[in-house]
C-alpha cells in the first residue's frame, strides 16, 4: 500500500476512530491496582495521539503531492542528511 494512497488514509483515519472508541469503552473497565489502571489508561491516550498524528502527516502528505512516496523513501528519509566525516577538512594556518 502506498504512502499516497487514498485507501492508506482511510485506513489511517478509521483507525483513530478504533482507537478512540475502544478508549471511551475500556476507560473504566480496566481492572487492577490504581497503578495499573492509570497506566493502561496513559497507554490509551498515547495511543490515541499517536495514531492521530500518524492520519495527520498522512493527510498532509497526500495534501502537498507525496513529498515521501514509498515506504523506502521514508526508510531512505530516515537516516538524515549524509555524513560528511569522510570529506578531508581544510587546513589552516
Amino acid at each position: 500500500m502506498s504512502l499516497t494512497s487514498s485507501g492508506f488514509q482511510l485506513a489511517a483515519i478509521l483507525s483513530v476512530i478504533v482507537v478512540t472508541a475502544a478508549t471511551l469503552l475500556l476507560w473504566n473497565r480496566v481492572p487492577g491496582p490504581r497503578a495499573v489502571r492509570v497506566s493502561a489508561r496513559i497507554v490509551m491516550l498515547g495511543t490515541g495521539y499517536l495514531v492521530a498524528g500518524i492520519a495527520a502527516l498522512v493527510s498532509i502528505n497526500i495534501a502537498y503531492g507525496g513529498l515521501i512516496a514509498s515506504w523506502s523513501d521514508l526508510a531512505d528519509n530516515l537516516g538524515g542528511p549524509p555524513s560528511t566525516a569522510h570529506s578531508h577538512p581544510h587546513k589552516h594556518g
